[in-house]
C-alpha cells in the first residue's frame, strides 16, 4: 500500500450473509436455499468518512455476540441492575501527565456508541486489566465540538478506576476549527467528570494535498493546541516511521521534532496487521513495534504507546510478538484497536501490558 490506509477504520463494512429464498417445491414440499448475495460480505451503505479519501482498511462490524466475545455478557445491551447506579465522584486530578498513556489501553470510535452498552464495555475492559479508555470525541466534520456520547465513557471509565483519553481527528483544512475542537476536550465535563487528557490523531491529508503545507498546518495546530491547555496531557497520535518508509513523498518532512515539543508522548499507529510479514520479516510484528518504538523515540524524544494491529484481522501468534516487543522496548503502553473488534481469546496475551 502507497498510502497509509485507504479506508477510514470507522467506515466498517457490513458483514451479513444473504438471506435464502425458502421455495416450496409443490410435490416434495422440498425447501432449496439460494444464496443472493453473489458469495460474501456486502458492503452497508457508504459514511461521510468513507466518501473521502482516508488510510485505514474497512474492519467488521458483526454485533459484538458475533465476533468471539463469549462467555462474556452481551456488551450491546444494558446488563441488569438491582440498584440505581450512583454517579462517582470525580477522580483527582493527575499529577504525572504520562498516567494516561501508561500500560494496557482500549480503543472507541464514534462508531462504535451504536454497538456497545457503555456500562458492559467498561465492565470488560475493566475486567481484562485495561487501565486507559482512549475514546474519539469527534472529527473535523462532525457536528459539534465534541460528541454528547462520550460523557458516559467518562463516567463509568472513571467509576471502574480507568484513565479516559478524548482523541479528536483534524482535516486541517480550517485550523482555528480543529485548535477549537480539540481545546474543547479539555474543556468537556459531564457531572463534574472530564477527560485525563488528549489524543490528537495527526494522519489525514486527503483535504490538503500539499505535503509541505499540511506539514505545517500539523504544527500550527497541536502548538495552537498545546498554548491554550497548558500543561494538560496531550498525545501526537502518529503513523509509524516504518509506514512512512514506504511513501516518502507522502510523508516528507513529517515534523517529528517539533511534535515531540509540544506533546507529553507519541501513540503511535503501529498497525503491523496492514504489513507483508512473509515478505518482509521487518514488517512481521514483533520487529515492526520494536523497530517503531525505538525510531520515534529517537525522533521526538518521547516515551512512546504502540497501537497494535486491527483487532479483527491478528492472529494469537502476532498479538503475543506485539506484546513481547512492547515490553522489551520498555514502551510506555500498549493496546489494539480497538476494543469493539478484538478477541476474547487475546486478552490474556495483552493482560500483561496492565499496570
Amino acid at each position: 500500500m502507497n498510502e497509509f490506509f485507504r479506508t477510514l477504520r470507522s467506515s466498517r463494512r457490513a458483514a451479513a450473509l444473504a438471506i435464502a429464498l425458502a421455495v416450496l417445491l409443490s410435490a416434495q414440499l422440498a425447501l432449496l436455499v439460494a444464496e443472493g448475495s453473489g458469495g460474501g460480505a456486502a458492503p452497508g451503505p457508504p459514511s461521510a468518512a468513507a466518501k473521502i479519501a482516508s488510510y485505514w482498511d474497512e474492519v467488521d462490524s458483526r454485533p459484538a455476540r458475533d465476533r468471539g466475545l463469549a462467555p462474556y455478557e452481551d456488551l450491546t445491551v444494558e446488563p441488569r441492575r438491582t440498584t440505581a447506579r450512583k454517579i462517582p465522584k470525580p477522580p483527582a486530578l493527575l499529577a504525572d501527565p504520562l498516567a494516561p498513556f501508561r500500560g494496557l489501553g482500549s480503543w472507541v470510535d464514534t462508531y462504535d456508541y451504536a454497538e456497545l452498552h457503555v456500562a458492559a464495555a467498561v465492565r470488560r475492559m475493566a475486567a481484562e486489566g485495561v487501565n486507559t479508555i482512549f475514546v474519539q470525541t469527534g472529527r473535523y466534520d462532525t457536528q459539534g465540538p465534541v460528541d454528547s456520547r462520550v460523557g458516559d465513557w467518562i463516567v463509568e471509565g472513571h467509576r471502574a478506576g480507568m484513565r479516559v483519553v478524548g482523541w479528536y481527528l483534524p482535516g486541517y483544512r480550517n485550523v482555528d476549527k480543529d485548535v477549537r475542537r480539540t481545546v474543547a476536550v479539555k474543556a468537556y465535563r459531564v457531572s463534574g467528570h472530564r477527560f485525563d487528557a488528549i489524543g490528537v490523531d495527526i494522519e489525514f491529508k486527503a483535504l490538503v494535498r500539499d505535503t509541505t503545507r499540511w506539514n505545517a498546518r500539523v504544527v500550527r495546530h497541536i502548538r495552537s493546541v498545546r498554548e491554550r491547555i497548558g500543561d494538560f496531557p496531550m498525545a501526537a497520535i502518529t503513523p509509524p516511521p516504518l509506514q512512512m518508509e514506504l511513501a516518502p513523498s507522502t510523508w516528507a518532512g513529517f515534523p517529528w521534532r517539533k511534535l515531540g515539543a509540544s506533546s507529553d508522548v507519541m501513540v503511535l499507529m503501529d498497525y503491523w496487521s496492514y504489513r507483508d510479514c512473509k515478505s518482509v520479516p521487518d514488517h512481521c510484528a514483533g520487529p515492526y513495534t520494536a523497530k517503531n518504538v525505538k525510531r520515534t523515540r529517537s525522533l521526538t524524544k518521547r516515551p512512546v504507546h504502540a497501537i497494535g494491529g486491527v483487532g479483527g484481522r491478528v492472529s494469537a501468534r502476532e498479538v503475543k510478538a506485539f506484546v513481547r516487543a512492547a515490553k522489551t522496548t520498555n514502551a510506555l503502553g500498549a493496546s489494539l484497536y480497538d476494543f469493539r473488534t478484538t478477541h476474547a481469546s487475546y486478552w490474556r496475551y495483552l493482560g500483561k501490558l496492565a499496570i
